[in-house]
């Protein structure tokens, strides 16, 4: 394993993206393109934009996003994998269907004994990822940049029956997470020596599950707003629902799955910086109850890569659902909380 790859990052992974009050900012002065043909955009806070198009059938729609970061981990193949993953979650996180790829690639070629040797493993780790989606790659940009950075821009296509939006929460709906959140604090640890290896490849285990099925989730008309967790932490995207949807939610944090080398971590004062600055954007819409810790606080607000889908739907779906999730390998999926009333004071309640 090259262990060298991350150590030229600062911060790797979503622990990297701007905070969502900063992003705000940059992007308060970017107009709404008002266009029949645009569906969602950047204005509407969801994962990817749509687009009428004919392209991949009639009256259909067409699914694009780009994400990129700093490498988030020990060796190049296992940050291609895990990236590209996070990058294709965009699509799958608008019940959409991924089908091709174009490659975002730059690293400090100088810092390497063999640069071409790691060009080729992160792009090996890419390429699992895509073929595991059964999606081409088609091309890309590669730069000689001072810190390893890998993403992808990915195209994709949804019936427009199917779609699912952030802005599609229903009062009375249950919340679902299918995968435990943590992944940022764990790497922090890891970082600085505070996690073992078997911890580690744990949470690269969790991080490179593909988030195939939101593809299917879009087959249910009991499923709603549909996600993921990524950047801004688990409260951070659920407060994005809230304000596409017109509604508040709570949250049992007892009922949330998490990496158990995250909570200890966590008693032991460890997690990423952007954790806090999650917290801090989010900390004047949330409701705290007595109960909930600082450590709690701090894992809710967790920066996750290639995090778990995050959907509403109604009570009488969600067990099937719950069961097909831990079918498919999400063993964690878990109902975590509901969808209420509009408050627009506190529009999450958190508790446990």
């Amino acid at each position: 394993m090259n262990k060298e790859f991350c150590s030229h990052t600062t911060q790797g992974g979503c622990s990297c993206k701007l905070s969502s009050s900063l992003l705000n900012k940059v992007l308060e002065n970017l107009s709404l393109e008002k266009n029949s043909e645009i569906v969602a955009n950047h204005g509407s806070r969801d994962d990817a934009a749509i687009i009428k198009s004919d392209l991949f059938s009639e009256n259909g729609l067409m699914a694009i996003s780009t994400d990129f970061q700093l490498a988030p981990l020990e060796d190049p193949y296992s940050s291609g994998v895990v990236v590209s993953a996070n990058a294709i979650s965009d699509i799958y996180a608008m019940a959409a269907s991924p089908a091709f790829a174009l490659v975002i690639l730059g690293f400090p070629v100088d810092k390497f004994e063999d640069p071409g040797d790691i060009g080729k493993q992160v792009m090996n780790g890419i390429q699992h990822s895509c073929e595991e989606c059964g999606i081409a790659i088609v091309g890309g940009h590669t730069i000689n940049s001072n810190e390893p950075l890998l993403g992808l821009t990915v195209v994709g296509y949804v019936n427009p029956i199917r779609l699912r939006t952030n802005a599609m929460a229903c009062e009375g709906d249950l919340l679902v997470l299918t995968k435990p959140v943590g992944t940022g604090v764990a790497m922090a640890g890891r970082k600085i020596n505070m996690l073992g290896d078997s911890e580690y490849q744990n949470a690269i285990k969790i991080m490179s599950n593909i988030n195939s099925p939101g593809e299917w989730l879009g087959e249910y008309s009991e499923v709603h707003a549909v996600t993921d967790v990524t950047g801004f932490g688990l409260l951070g995207h659920m407060l994005e629902i809230c304000k596409e949807s017109k509604v508040s939610m709570k949250l049992n944090v007892s009922n949330v799955p998490k990496l158990d080398s995250a909570v200890e971590l966590i008693t032991n004062d460890v997690w990423p910086s952007a954790a806090l600055h999650n917290l801090n954007d989010i900390r004047s819409s949330i409701e705290f109850a007595a109960t909930v810790t600082q450590g709690d606080k701090i894992l809710m607000c967790d920066p996750q890569t290639n995090g778990g889908l995050l959907f509403t739907c109604t009570h009488e779906a969600v067990n099937g659902i719950i069961d097909r999730l831990k079918n498919t390998g999400f063993y964690s999926a878990a109902i975590i909380g509901e969808v209420c009333a509009e408050n627009s004071i506190n529009m999450i309640s958190v508790y446990k």
